[in-house]
């Protein structure tokens, strides 16, 4: 009977004996894929993502100097909010780049620009809010007017 170590060993072994040009077989095409129909602006991403980080972190940050308690509503709302930039991302992306008998249509090809820009400046704003809340003194308000006059108006 072989023990748990020996059991290990022989797993890793038969794991290492993999051949990589197998699983760059399988990965390269789902790479492909993805990049072509699902998303490829890898470095916007980037960016949205330290956004999003900054405005979590002024927001627990925020919770924590005004003595509010930081929920699990609130961080599921950041789960949310990063399920919907997502599926807004791949719409933008499809918008941009489908196809009509094997040629771009290219009507939208603005989308990108107006899409990203809107995630960034809703993202910029929520976080020039937040640093207002910490430090009064400093005055983001002519920030946060010039961010949202980008945005859309909310319908009362």
């Amino acid at each position: 009977m072989m023990s748990y170590i020996q059991q290990q060993a022989k797993f890793y072994q038969r794991l290492s004996e993999l051949d990589i040009w197998g699983w760059a077989g399988f990965l390269t095409p789902l790479f492909i894929f993805i990049q072509k129909f699902i998303y490829n602006d890898w470095n916007f991403l980037v960016w949205l993502l330290v956004l999003m980080f900054l405005d979590l972190f002024t927001g627990i940050t925020k919770a924590v100097r005004n003595r509010t308690a930081v929920t699990s509503t609130g961080l599921r709302n950041t789960v949310i909010k990063v399920f919907q930039y997502g599926v807004f991302l791949i719409v933008i992306h499809v918008l941009i780049h489908f196809q009509i008998d094997g040629k771009e249509v290219g009507v939208l090809s603005y989308a990108d620009e107006a899409g990203y820009t809107f995630l960034i400046v809703i993202e910029a704003k929520s976080i020039f809010e937040n640093l207002q809340v910490l430090n009064p003194r400093v005055d983001f308000s002519g920030i946060i007017d010039k961010l949202k006059s980008v945005l859309p108006k909310k319908k009362e």
